[in-house]
């Protein structure tokens, strides 16, 4: 099973120009979501979470903009569509982060958040399904990707 099997391909991309003030009131308090996608031109350039706007003091939202905030592309562990599931666990493992930006070509496919994955394992587990077991969807999926 690979990343483009179980990415959210929903992910809300912000104004790398906004406040924290009106991010945190427009996206985090009322989407619930914890990771914001930041674009400039359609390029990803990096993404802000919770964690990144309670590092800055609730005076200073007013002032600080989103890009100031966030962690840029630089910093983040990107993976690819194609990156298998196990291996996408294992690096937010070894990196502590809950989500892992999916990227190709540069651009923003989607996101994966380690919670996503953990279910989706506890759900093989209690099927009893093995490692090697595809779903119909995941061949059609792989056979269009072929051009079969």
């Amino acid at each position: 099973m690979r990343v483009y099997d179980v990415m959210s391909r929903d992910c809300v991309i912000v104004d790398r120009g906004m406040s924290l003030r009106d991010f945190v009131d427009i996206y985090l308090l009322k989407t619930g979501q914890r990771c914001f996608a930041v674009e400039d031109q359609g390029r990803l350039v990096g993404i802000i979470t919770p964690r990144d706007v309670s590092n800055i003091s609730r005076d200073r939202w007013d002032e600080t903009t989103v890009r100031e905030a966030m962690r840029p592309l630089q910093e983040l562990h990107v993976i690819a569509p194609d990156t298998p599931v196990l291996d996408a666990l294992k690096l937010m493992a070894r990196n502590d982060v809950n989500q892992l930006p999916v990227v190709a070509n540069g651009t923003l496919q989607g996101m994966v958040s380690r919670s996503q994955l953990v279910q989706l394992l506890q759900v093989r587990s209690v099927l009893q399904l093995p490692a090697t077991y595809r779903s119909t969807l995941q061949r059609k999926g792989e056979e269009l990707r072929r051009g079969a």
